[in-house]
């Protein structure tokens, strides 16, 4: 099984006072026993960051950073010039002007990949027509 895992949940995995943090441990640790394969996007990455050091502390968005680049985090997917014009294109169809240019090119990618799953809170990827794992 092949997962997308979004800024909105690793943003509630790393704070314990966030109000879905429980719940992302939780679905996270399902999706493990499931053989889950784990992907993400460098604006994902990027985005959580700049949450965290925003909302929690810059140490905890830099021990993040960290945590990209071991072994066992997700497999990052690239955003090409093809993603980049279908996430223009995504952002453009979507009725919910609320949809941000990041969940768009996320969706590109995992049109692209087959990635039929997503770990988020975000409701604009069941928009989209994602299954969302909470």
């Amino acid at each position: 099984m092949n997962v997308f895992v979004d800024s909105s949940f690793y943003i509630s995995l790393l704070r314990q006072e966030d109000r879905n943090h429980a719940r992302a441990k939780d679905a996270l640790g399902d999706a493990a026993t499931q053989s889950a394969v784990f992907y993400t996007s460098q604006y994902v990455i990027d985005e959580t960051a700049t949450v965290l050091s925003m909302r929690v502390s810059k140490a905890s968005a830099v021990a993040f950073l960290n945590a990209t680049e071991e072994e066992d985090f997700p497999i990052i997917l690239a955003v090409d010039e093809e993603v980049r014009r279908q996430g223009y294109a995504i952002f453009r169809e979507a009725k919910d002007k609320d949809i941000s240019m990041v969940d768009c090119y996320c969706a590109a990618l995992m049109k692209r990949h087959a990635i039929l799953k997503c770990l988020t809170f975000d409701k604009q990827f069941k928009q989209l027509g994602f299954r969302i794992i909470e």
